[in-house]
């Protein structure tokens, strides 16, 4: 489809909602949405949430939506049910990578939850709905480096890594990411962050963090729920796993964590099925060494990521 006939259709489109303008161009002509088409946009989703949760409105399938970090808990929680012989019927639902940052999970998962399209989500603490929605905590991630084995201590302090080490992170926004950079500009030195915190590269995929590190071209970042199947002896260890260590990031020697939490509706007809499946989840969860055993300077306490989103620090070095 060519530019020319996307522009039409985004203007036949803005034409049948009343002719506001829904997208307009900026300086580099690239089309973002108007205030108008936000708010387009934002009904829209309801919409489609409300027509998915009619579509299934007898069925009594749970249906569970996850990151893809939390794919061993929700296998794991899975297996549990069968081994319990459990009745519950499960469909699954593998959210993007880029609803790992707080807009993308709002819009994507939270509002579709509340009306029904999903029974359960794992993943981030929603921001309000109190009133609607509720959470489970499951346990605290904490952000850890890939370290050699040789040179790995018990934890590896911010100062340290930011004037030490060339980073191989996930992408800015993604909430992981949010709090490293939070973390670095409230207790690091700003000329120590001026002249030494350098991104190599930024990928969503911790495989590819995992290949470049090891060739030499920098540290991998990662909470441990990402870190946890490359861990040597996990499914995706790998022929270097057993030469490195994976060490939480610290600040005054307590790590860096964020909550990871069960959301449902207060009100379901399927809640008998899912207060099953949230027990499995919080069973397996347990068993398993996910993160850290106290929340340290964590997501939702530290001062600079009270906001919606923390901008992150620009600097990065070319590949």
């Amino acid at each position: 489809m060519t530019p020319t006939n996307i522009k039409g259709q985004l203007q036949q489109l803005a034409n049948e909602l009343g002719g506001g303008e829904l997208f307009v161009a900026d300086e580099n002509r690239q089309y973002r949405p108007t205030e108008h088409g936000r708010a387009v946009l934002e009904r829209a989703r309801r919409v489609l949430a409300e027509v998915d949760a009619l579509a299934r409105l007898s069925s009594p399938v749970c249906r569970i939506a996850f990151l893809p970090q939390h794919a061993h808990i929700v296998a794991s929680a899975r297996r549990y049910l069968r081994d319990a012989s459990s009745d519950v019927t499960l469909e699954l639902h593998v959210l993007e990578e880029h609803h790992r940052s707080r807009a993308g999970f709002e819009a994507n998962v939270v509002t579709p939850l509340q009306h029904g399209a999903f029974d359960i989500v794992v993943g981030l603490p929603p921001r309000g709905h109190k009133q609607t929605l509720r959470q489970q905590f499951l346990y605290s991630s904490r952000l850890e480096a890939r370290v050699p084995v040789n040179r790995a201590g018990d934890h590896i302090e911010l100062t340290e890594l930011v004037e030490k080490h060339s980073l191989l992170v996930p992408p800015a926004h993604t909430r992981s990411r949010v709090l490293l950079d939070g973390e670095i500009r409230q207790h690091v030195d700003p000329e120590l962050i001026d002249r030494r915190y350098t991104v190599h590269l930024e990928a969503y995929g911790t495989k590819v963090l995992v290949t470049f590190a090891d060739i030499g071209e920098g540290t991998v970042v990662v909470p441990s729920d990402i870190s946890y199947p490359f861990k040597n002896g996990s499914s995706f260890g790998g022929a270097g796993s057993a030469d490195c260590a994976w060490v939480p990031v610290t600040q005054d020697d307590e790590p860096l964590t964020h909550d990871v939490v069960v959301t449902t509706q207060k009100s379901s007809h399927r809640s008998d099925t899912v207060s099953q499946v949230v027990a499995a989840l919080g069973e397996t969860a347990a068993s398993m060494a996910l993160g850290a055993t106290a929340r340290g300077h964590a997501c939702e306490v530290t001062e600079l990521l009270r906001q919606t989103d923390a901008v992150p620090i620009k600097r990065s070095r070319p590949s």
